[in-house]
């Protein structure tokens, strides 16, 4: 069959062959996919055709995703975006082949917008009753994207920091941001956007920014910048989980002191039976008699599951 097939095409006359081509490509999406894959379709003058045909697949997938997973006992229905995100990174590689990084920007963009109009919808209308839909979105999908379409040209690559930094700076902090641009110089940016918007908010009352404080942490200690870390914990030491990072951190650097001052004053403000037997861990190594006994009285009297070992260490002290 093949060999027939084959023989066929051969003595199909050239305008044809055209017109076959023309009239099934303009039916089958495969094909058309396929045509415009090909190597000889990479030339600029077939750039805008190669977008809005990404475009028209990105419709596809959104009305696919649109579908979603139905459950009928909760009458309650899903939509995740994975066929169109899966489409729109087929789309963002294959343009950025073809040269079109700005076309690719342009597409992630419009895509993003029509996600969000298509999740406006709160009800919809099913056999029997109302259907609730759920919209599982995640912008971080998007903005990897958008760092891929610039990330191969240098100023692109630099404009996209910039805007990123201006959204960090107004409390929109984007892990894209923080893993693709990894030198000292642009973590010293990050860093210097990420406290100043710990302090602006300070400043005006309001809560800071939902993980920045955990950031500026982990930007002070990959800049190694000791006296830095310490300041910024001291203006912020009220945060448990701040607490809890720079005591791990203390030991990790052999700074004792430094997490035995803070251990104190959490065991001293009632704090957990974690932080107590870190200290007496500290206190033990140290042989910081007094300070033990008080402690290890403390969890005798608190009834905070005192051991065995505390009772005989009382005596021997």
């Amino acid at each position: 069959m093949d060999k027939d097939f084959d023989t066929l095409i051969k003595n199909l006359p050239q305008d044809k062959m055209e017109k076959l081509l023309k009239k099934y490509a303009g039916k089958d999406e495969k094909l058309r996919e396929e045509i415009l894959s090909n190597p000889s379709f990479k030339d600029p003058s077939f750039n805008d055709l190669a977008l809005k045909e990404w475009q028209r697949r990105i419709d596809d997938a959104i009305e696919e995703d649109l579908a979603g997973d139905i459950d009928d006992y909760y009458a309650s229905k899903t939509v995740n975006w994975d066929t169109t995100i899966s489409i729109l990174t087929d789309a963002v590689m294959d343009l950025m082949k073809r040269g079109q990084a700005k076309d690719a920007a342009i597409l992630i963009d419009e895509t993003e917008d029509k996600t969000i109009d298509a999740s406006s919808v709160e009800y919809e209308e099913g056999e029997y009753c109302e259907i609730y839909v759920e919209y599982n979105c995640s912008p971080e999908d998007f903005d990897k994207l958008r760092y891929l379409a610039r990330s191969e040209d240098k100023e692109a690559r630099k404009e996209f920091f910039e805007d990123c930094r201006k959204e960090a700076a107004e409390g929109n902090l984007k892990d894209v941001w923080l893993k693709n641009y990894t030198s000292p110089e642009e973590r010293t940016i990050q860093l210097q956007t990420v406290l100043s918007c710990i302090k602006k908010s300070k400043s005006k009352r309001k809560p800071i920014p939902y993980g920045y404080l955990k950031k500026a942490f982990e930007l002070l200690v990959s800049l190694d910048n000791r006296k830095g870390l310490k300041e910024f914990f001291e203006k912020n030491s009220t945060d448990r989980d701040l607490r809890e990072r720079m005591v791990k951190w203390c030991l990790e650097h052999k700074e004792e002191d430094y997490a035995q001052k803070i251990l104190l004053e959490d065991v001293r403000n009632g704090g957990s039976i974690q932080s107590s037997d870190e200290l007496i861990k500290i206190l033990r190594r140290k042989n910081e008699r007094d300070l033990l006994k008080e402690e290890l009285l403390r969890r005798v009297q608190d009834n905070l599951k005192p051991e065995f070992t505390f009772f005989s260490e009382l005596v021997i002290s």
